[in-house]
Parts: C-alpha cells; structure tokens; sequence
C-alpha cells in the first residue's frame, strides 16, 4: 500500500471514528473534547496496539488521578498553594515515567490537563478519556 493511500485510510477511518465519538460522547453526556484527548493520546503514544493503549489509558489516568488530589488539596490548604501543588505533580508526572506501565509522560500530563480543564468529576473524566482512546 502506498503512503499516499495508506494516509487517506487513516484520514477516513479517523474522521468515521471521530463522529461517532461526538455522536456516542453527546448520548453519554460525556465531555466530547476529553475524549478526543484520549484519542490524542493513542496516535502520539510510539506503542501501538493494545499494549499502547493500556500504556497509554494508564498515564491518561495516573494524570487524572494526580490532578484530582491536586484540586483537593488546593481546596482545603488554600489557593496561595497551588502554584507549590502544580510544581509537585508535575514532578510527579514525570518521575512516575520510571514505571513502565506509566512511562508516557506526555499522556500523564493530557490526564491531568483534561481534569483541570473540566472541574468536574475526575470518573467522568476517565470515562470519557478511556472511550476516546
């Protein structure tokens, strides 16, 4: 298969993909955006297959996960500390890398992006983040 034909295939099966993902997201009630995040994810993560997936749903999640606590925190310490919290989870995001399962930095921090971005439930976040992928 040529480049050329190979790229139109991707192109065609990504944009079927994507409006069924906005059709799905909106019959869900689930950010549409969040989860092209996730797609996002998958086309940048260098593993492919299902073992890029769950890398990729894991760092997505570990993301999730530390930007929830970060919101918590910040909430009861006070906001004058979340510059000092934004600064420990990135560090975080990325010293958990060493992990292989948790490996793809880039994923970890669309995570936590997504659930800052949406100030909302964080398993709604991952709900959609993982169906996206």
């Amino acid at each position: 298969m040529t480049n050329t034909r190979l790229l139109l295939c991707l192109a065609l099966s990504t944009g079927v993909l994507s409006g069924c993902w906005a059709w799905l997201a909106g019959q869900l009630q689930l950010a549409g955006w969040i989860g092209f995040l996730g797609c996002t994810t998958y086309f940048a993560i260098p593993h492919k297959g299902p073992a890029g997936l769950l890398r990729g749903m894991a760092a997505n999640i570990s993301g999730v996960l530390w930007a929830a606590g970060t919101i918590l925190l910040t909430a009861s310490a006070g906001a004058a500390y979340g510059g000092i919290l934004t600064g420990l989870i990135s560090f975080a995001l990325c010293a958990q890398s060493r992990l292989p399962l948790l490996g793809f930095v880039p994923g970890s921090f669309i995570g936590a992006c997504a659930m800052f971005g949406a100030s909302t439930d964080g398993l709604a976040v991952i709900e959609a983040l993982c169906l996206g992928a």
